[in-house]
């Protein structure tokens, strides 16, 4: 590498080393400048020698990984046995999450007595069908509508990378193997705030190999 008439090669093997220095006073300052010089691209060979993973990388990677992009989802499908008058005291889960979606102004609910022989895994003898529809207002929060017209998927949030942790390898000389830790929270849509889904952060560790074409993803936990 020539910095003005200062030559400095690096050598992944023996680090950095002055060439040949310069003459007049140019020459004099850049040699004096030298040692700083060496220092500074001894590290980037280095750095560039054991093949250690970066934390930008690390970062990137977990940021554009399949787990990671994946949003938190509501599916809901256009019809459910239930028994009449079931109990709704828990919001996360049947008939509690579906009123909870009605209420958000998404979808209705229509109520239909099941005929003698309908919905026979439902426990109890008042059984009835519950027939799911778009609210009016359904577009605000974006349906996907699932294959045969079978009901709709909404998206809560997406994932949010919060920060990033230690990040450790199998080998200081030549690593294979990183694993680092980080924080993540989910950033809510609409219907996830409607919902009241927590943005809190959480803490998480991620996987790399390194191979042939350099490190990837492994893991990304949650």
């Amino acid at each position: 590498m020539v910095i003005g008439e200062l030559r400095v090669v690096i050598d992944a093997g023996h680090g950095a080393r002055l060439l040949k220095p310069a003459s007049g006073d140019r020459g004099a300052r850049l040699a004096r400048l030298a040692p700083r010089l060496v220092l500074l691209f001894a590290f980037a060979a280095s750095a560039c020698s054991n093949h250690k993973l970066s934390t930008t990388d690390a970062r990137t990677l977990i940021e554009s990984s399949a787990r990671f992009t994946a949003p938190d989802v509501l599916t809901v499908r256009s019809r459910y046995c239930s028994t009449i008058e079931a109990p709704a005291d828990n919001p996360a889960s049947g008939l509690g999450r579906l009123k909870a979606l009605q209420e958000t102004g998404a979808i209705r609910i229509e109520h239909r007595a099941a005929a003698p022989g309908e919905c026979p895994s439902t426990p109890g003898p008042m059984r009835e069908w519950l027939l799911i529809s778009l609210a009016d207002t359904a577009n605000g929060f974006h349906p996907r509508p699932l294959p045969d017209g079978a009901g709709w998927e909404f998206t809560r949030a997406q994932r949010r990378f919060v920060s990033l942790g230690e990040l450790t390898f199998n080998s200081e000389d030549d690593p294979t193997i990183a694993r680092a830790t980080y924080r993540w929270a989910w950033r809510a849509e609409l219907l996830g705030q409607l919902l009241q889904v927590s943005e809190e952060p959480v803490n998480a560790q991620a996987t790399f190999i390194r191979g042939d074409a350099g490190w990837e993803t492994r893991d990304v936990g949650f």
